[in-house]
């Protein structure tokens, strides 16, 4: 159990300290240590350090990468980090240590200026200096391109957990993340916004979407090419107001949920809805406004949660090998979670899932119901 008193993942955030680049790292140490992540497995997901100067002037102290599983190291790299050799030579150290376990240590340059992009050579880097907006939108961006890359990066660690032969090789298959964009074509708010989410990703993002308007060959069965493209996919549902009462919506959800893939709700009522599909709760629910911003929120939102169940699935997969009698879900259970357990002989002895435990009125829903449930930090507890 000892791994599991330690950070997951540590996110060392560099920078020179004349740069100004000191309020960008400051919003990466909020974004990445809210509660949502640090508290989401028992408070052992991502930490974050900063780096910039010593106290007593000089360089920043060396990374120490034995104090998590994967290590990640952004450098804010502007001209005056490019025109300092020590600062050079302290990034080069940082990058020489990620060489021999690119699935576990990674760096990520950011090139605040285009000299940036000479820091770490050969690297590819994330061009904030070509990027439109002020600061505010260019953070935005940069946290919404580093969300995307860590959940990436999780991804290949997790399929080597496990299949240990998948070495570095597996981070060249890591696809950008898929959205499924499900939505009820019977009103017109949930295609038009289903339509221009579409639109939003292919021109202002690096992620893959599919939509079943345009997605879906001539001759190829509905079902088939939807379970496909769910079981591969993090989901965003268009909660409109004829959304609950189609029966090929409700399987997309339903899907999702049994495969266990992340699932984000916008909603985008305009009159209501009639009957509220129950089993679009238990997930994120994000208001749609028409605007931008609410948008980029949205999808945002979505990756959190692929990063969040990432986090879950690499933290739990060598648990599940040692304690093959419990089933870790990547969410709250809910009554569809007991539904679809296997069938006599094949019921878990326990269901373990992500923190904040549950309040006292679900725990009392889910008494006598078997197996047991227990979150990650009281199960720890338990087998202390």
């Amino acid at each position: 159990m000892s791994d599991l008193r330690r950070p997951l993942v540590a996110l060392h955030v560099v920078w020179h300290p004349d740069s100004g680049h000191g309020p960008v790292a400051e919003s990466l140490r909020k974004h990445f240590n809210r509660e949502r992540f640090v508290g989401s497995i028992g408070r052992m997901g991502l930490s974050v350090s900063l780096r910039s100067v010593a106290a007593t002037g000089g360089l920043p102290a060396p990374v120490d990468f034995s104090t998590s599983q994967v290590n990640v190291a952004v450098f804010l790299a502007g001209d005056e980090l490019a025109a300092s050799s020590d600062w050079q030579r302290y990034v080069s150290d940082i990058t020489e240590k990620t060489r021999g376990d690119p699935l576990a240590c990674r760096v990520f340059p950011v090139a605040m200026t285009p000299s940036g992009q000479r820091v770490v050579p050969n690297v590819q880097a994330m061009r904030w200096h070509s990027w439109t907006g002020g600061e505010e939108e260019r953070t935005s961006h940069l946290l919404f391109e580093l969300t995307h890359e860590l959940g990436r990066m999780l991804d290949a660690y997790h399929r080597h957990l496990r299949d240990p032969s998948q070495g570095a090789s597996a981070l060249m298959s890591i696809d950008p993340v898929r959205v499924f964009l499900s939505h009820s074509k019977h009103d017109t708010v949930g295609e038009a916004y289903a339509t221009e989410m579409r639109n939003w990703l292919h021109e202002r993002s690096r992620l893959n979407s599919f939509i079943d308007l345009v997605g879906i060959p001539a001759g190829q069965s509905f079902e088939e090419v939807l379970s496909f493209e769910v079981a591969r996919s993090a989901v965003i549902v268009f909660h409109s107001d004829s959304f609950s009462r189609r029966e090929w919506c409700r399987r997309e959800v339903l899907l999702a949920k049994r495969l266990r893939v992340s699932v984000v709700v916008a909603s985008c009522l305009a009159e209501g809805d009639e009957r509220g599909f129950p089993y679009l709760g238990n997930v994120p629910t994000v208001p749609l406004t028409g605007k931008a911003s609410s948008t980029q929120a949205l999808v945002s939102r979505l990756l959190d949660e692929v990063l969040l169940q990432t986090l879950w699935r690499c933290r739990t997969a060598p648990l599940s090998d040692l304690h093959g009698d419990i089933l870790f879900v990547p969410h709250p259970p809910e009554l569809l979670t007991f539904a679809q357990l296997g069938g006599p002989g094949t019921t878990p002895s326990l269901i373990v899932y992500p923190d904040p435990p549950l309040g006292s009125e679900e725990e009392r829903l889910f008494e006598g119901l078997q197996p047991p449930v227990r979150s990650f930090s009281e199960w720890l507890v338990d087998s202390a």
